[in-house]
């Protein structure tokens, strides 16, 4: 089977938007590409139909420009011209209408490309690798054979469609915060657990009880695979779930001795007045996903909704905060 592939190459900052869009639009899912971390390159070893040759060199560019910040978002539709045209044109529109809130799209460039499914299932596994995250834990593609150190804990991921195979920086910086937590037989929550590398990752290094969730099917699906390759489906309990709505909906959950949150500033920030009901009087919660130029509007609604941050760890760009509810 074939399918067209459209990427686009925008700042980071407005990279959440785009795969929102893309994914709204009818693909199963993203591949992404961050110019400050190695991941799935868009557009590699893929095959494209001379046919189509008009359809394939579509490149669309915006009017700024943000070297070195850029991240390529890659969504994947079924074969139909016409309906491809609908959503390179409706997403150079949301692209130049996100300029009017006030976010930045950048130079951005919108390229078609027919690829073959066989290709674009298996070339991107050759672009992931193991990461040692510290000396006591690494997370390694499951394809990948690989011999832990003596007491090093190893966490086994295939990402599938869903996000995070532990190479972003957001993901190294929450797993390096969570080696810091007391995790021995803690309640952990992963709020916008994606591919459930955190999830798994507090259940290997000896939680009591993790509780994932993510709004979108696929990251569950792969989340809980993930929990059965490493053997912690009976510690993770993963939902499919939208917040707030999610803490809401379930208050008879346990407070957590650690929140994990990597999502994005509005996220976090919309969320703020409902974490509180899974908070104990000394949860550590770690906020991940957070571009520099969000960090200030960030911490001055932790000061007014009441948390305190205790440590702050920067990394290419990206912000991970240490907070507790005062």
């Amino acid at each position: 089977m074939s399918w067209f592939n459209i990427s686009v190459e925008m700042s980071r900052e407005a990279s959440e938007g785009a795969s929102n869009y893309l994914m709204e639009q009818g693909s199963p899912g993203v591949s992404i590409e961050d110019s400050a971390y190695f991941s799935i390159p868009c557009g590699e070893d893929v095959i494209c139909d001379e046919s189509l040759r008009p359809l394939g060199e579509k490149n669309i560019e915006g009017q700024s420009s943000m070297p070195g910040e850029t991240v390529s978002i890659s969504g994947y539709f079924a074969v139909d011209e016409e309906r491809i045209w609908e959503v390179i044109t409706g997403l150079e529109s949301y692209l130049e209408d996100l300029i009017q809130l006030g976010i930045d799209p950048g130079n951005f460039a919108i390229t078609c490309k027919k690829v073959e499914e066989a290709d674009w299932a298996e070339s991107w596994k050759k672009h992931y690798h193991s990461v040692e995250v510290s000396e006591s834990l690494v997370i390694v593609p499951s394809w990948i054979q690989h011999t832990e150190k003596t007491g090093q804990t190893k966490v086994q991921m295939d990402p599938g469609m869903a996000f995070g195979c532990g190479t972003h920086p957001t993901t190294l910086m929450c797993l390096m915060a969570l080696e810091k937590c007391k995790i021995k037989d803690s309640i952990v929550y992963d709020l916008g657990c994606g591919s459930g590398i955190l999830s798994t990752a507090a259940a290997k290094l000896g939680a009591a009880k993790v509780i994932a969730v993510d709004f979108d099917p696929i990251s569950v699906k792969a989340a809980e695979e993930n929990c059965r390759l490493n053997q912690v489906s009976s510690q993770v309990q993963v939902y499919q779930g939208e917040l707030p709505a999610f803490i809401e909906d379930n208050k008879d959950l346990p407070p957590g001795d650690i929140i994990l949150a990597n999502l994005t500033a509005g996220l976090i920030i919309n969320n703020l007045p409902y974490l509180s009901a899974l908070c104990k009087e000394d949860t550590a919660i770690i906020f991940s996903g957070i571009i520099q130029e969000k960090l200030e509007n960030l911490l001055k609604n932790l000061l007014d909704q009441g948390y305190r941050v205790e440590e702050t760890i920067t990394e290419k760009g990206w912000v991970t905060l240490w907070v507790v509810k005062v």
